[in-house]
């Protein structure tokens, strides 16, 4: 099994775990991701967290899924799906990139909430140097979370260190690689504490942001209705101190 899944205390675990194929990305795997993000929406999962076993994240496409002609298009549909998918839905997506994410993977990671890398992760997508024209429909969503030096320094396939990625707009946070456990766990415990229905519109939000101009007047009954409800109510109340006489 390439992809293992957990939820614990909220916290859901979709576990890249082939490493002695570098964690390659094939038709299977991908589907395994739809299905998981799916899975931790049933579960009610505060958080979901992507990692990966072995030295590699992961190596991107399985070129054994591949076919080295126009009917890759297939594969392209099944790379769209296992990224919409975590774009998509309503939990916020921690991708925990520890080495090496190559192509498509890189694809997956651009579509996480929040990436967290060590400084021995690097990011490279080599579609050119393979004579392929990266999907458009990806390109759209990478351009408009990049900044556009990045972009053009992954579409071109030259590699990317952590840090840069940093100022690309592509990580959120750089670590030593022994520090990645306990940074990503307080970062999951942190989102597991919010309010699950705050966290999905704020996402949701965040990615219309992301596509263009938004409507910002349409949030305002959504806003009401987050401030009115019990769950709110109780968290101020609990926060309240008494008045000093």
């Amino acid at each position: 099994m390439t992809v293992h899944f957990t939820v614990t205390d909220g916290i859901a675990s979709i576990l890249l775990d082939a490493p002695a194929r570098r964690n390659a990305l094939g038709f299977e795997t991908l589907a395994s991701i739809v299905k998981a993000v799916r899975s931790a929406e049933l579960a009610h999962a505060h958080v979901i967290v992507i990692s990966a076993t072995g030295p590699v994240f992961s190596a991107g496409a399985d070129f054994n899924d591949l076919t080295g002609t126009s009917a890759d298009i297939e594969y392209d549909a099944a790379v769209w799906s296992a990224t919409s998918a975590l774009r998509r839905t309503h939990v916020p997506v921690i991708a925990a990139v520890h080495g090496p994410c190559l192509g498509a993977a890189v694809d997956l990671v651009v579509s996480a909430d929040v990436v967290m890398a060590t400084t021995a992760a690097r990011f490279e997508v080599p579609a050119v140097r393979l004579g392929i024209l990266y999907n458009p429909e990806a390109l759209a969503v990478m351009r408009s979370r990049l900044t556009g030096a990045m972009m053009r320094q992954l579409m071109l396939g030259i590699s990317v260190t952590a840090a840069d990625a940093a100022t690309g707009g592509m990580v959120a946070r750089v670590v030593e690689p022994d520090q990645l456990s306990d940074v990503l766990g307080q970062a999951a415990r942190q989102l597991c504490n919010s309010q699950r229905g705050a966290l999905g519109a704020t996402k949701e939000l965040l990615n219309q942001l992301d596509a263009g101009p938004v409507h910002l007047d349409q949030w305002t009954p959504l806003r009401r209705l987050l401030l009115d409800t019990p769950e709110r109510h109780q968290a101020i109340a609990e926060r309240q101190r008494p008045t000093p006489a």
